[in-house]
């Protein structure tokens, strides 16, 4: 039996036959009201203890405290009229150290995983976060997908393209990340998965705007798809140096921060040797001490392994060794530099 209070009194005891209705706006208000009146006594302070409505995490630092926790809560909640589902409970455990061992709900096992869902983020027992990642990176493109109308037209500004993307595609690929440790492998991913969206829209404006969030002065890019040969401003600072075929396929180009494009120097040659006794008397040329990048695309694999050549390279090139390859290697060694894309595995891109 239940009383009901308001500004005059109280209202006459009656029973409760009916749950909250579903769908009402109240209902998520009288429910949280509701399950914190329940929980006051057994709820401890975060991080041991977090509830969104009737979804409840219980840290402890032992099975016998898990075990301890569940059954004050399972007490709680159903003295007053509530039951505990034991086939929806499951227990994590995070760096684990302890023997193999389970954790009972009055007398019945709970089952143990290596991951869970919680407000809509995975938690791995590793501590790791490359599904969660992944599942943010669907959610990017699940977002992408529903806007192609604008991205893909040709007729839309970049500048309201670049809105629409900022507004309905990052967030939801960065939604619940922002206080995530990520290692270097998770933000290449979310780099990966950006860069293949903005093929699609128009590059320009984006690709600026992802250099400058990334701090990134200077980026080669290819298999572009733009015509001719020019150079251009595409915002936040930054100029392209591009060149394509009529074909309007494997094209190159050049990304770089304005403040370099004064010393920019090109340089167009037919002949392969000629090429590399040209850029020989250029790197003399220039003052020790400076810093120096290459982008271009030679042509060259330098292949798989590094045997005989560590000075200059890693482990992680493709394919055999061509003779393009083997003069970049040569390049490399003359000039004391190194081909910077052998230090890291590279990514397939669809």
């Amino acid at each position: 039996m239940v009383r009901g209070s308001c500004a005059v009194g109280q209202t006459e005891e009656f029973n409760v036959e009916v749950g909250l209705h579903q769908g009402s706006a109240l209902s998520p208000f009288l429910f949280a009201i509701l399950m914190d009146q329940l929980s006051e006594e057994v709820r401890q302070e975060s991080p041991w203890t977090k509830m969104f409505a009737d979804d409840i995490v219980i840290c402890s630092e032992s099975r016998e405290q898990v075990e301890e926790n569940l059954e004050r809560w399972r007490f709680v909640l159903e003295r007053r009229g509530m039951k505990v589902s034991c086939s929806k409970t499951e227990y994590m455990c995070v760096n684990e150290r302890e023997g193999s061992g389970t954790v009972r709900l009055q007398g019945e096992e709970v089952k143990k995983v290596q991951e869970f869902k919680y407000l809509g983020s995975t938690v791995q027992s590793n501590g790791e976060c490359g599904k969660e990642v992944k599942k943010r990176v669907q959610a990017g493109w699940n977002g992408w997908r529903k806007v192609t109308g604008v991205l893909c037209d040709r007729k839309i500004s970049v500048r309201i393209k670049g809105k629409v993307y900022r507004t309905v595609v990052r967030p939801a690929m960065l939604c619940g990340l922002e206080t995530v440790s990520m290692r270097k492998r998770q933000e290449s991913e979310l780099e990966v998965a950006e860069l293949k969206m903005l093929r699609f829209e128009g590059k320009g404006r984006e690709l600026a705007d992802m250099m400058e969030r990334r701090k990134v002065d200077i980026l080669c890019v290819q298999e572009t798809r733009w015509k001719g040969s020019k150079a251009r401003s595409i915002g936040a600072g930054f100029k392209l140096f591009y060149y394509g075929v009529d074909s309007k396929r494997n094209g190159v180009g050049v990304v770089l921060k304005e403040e370099f494009v004064r010393n920019v120097l090109e340089v167009e040659l037919e002949e392969k040797e000629r090429l590399w006794s040209e850029l020989d008397e250029v790197m003399e040329s220039i003052p020790t001490g400076e810093r120096v990048v290459i982008g271009a695309d030679f042509n060259g694999h330098v292949g798989e392994g590094n045997t005989g050549d560590e000075e200059v390279m890693a482990k992680f090139g493709v394919k055999e060794r061509n003779l393009e390859g083997q003069m970049v290697v040569d390049f490399a060694k003359r000039m004391d530099m190194a081909v910077v894309n052998t230090f890291r595995r590279g990514r397939s891109i669809e």
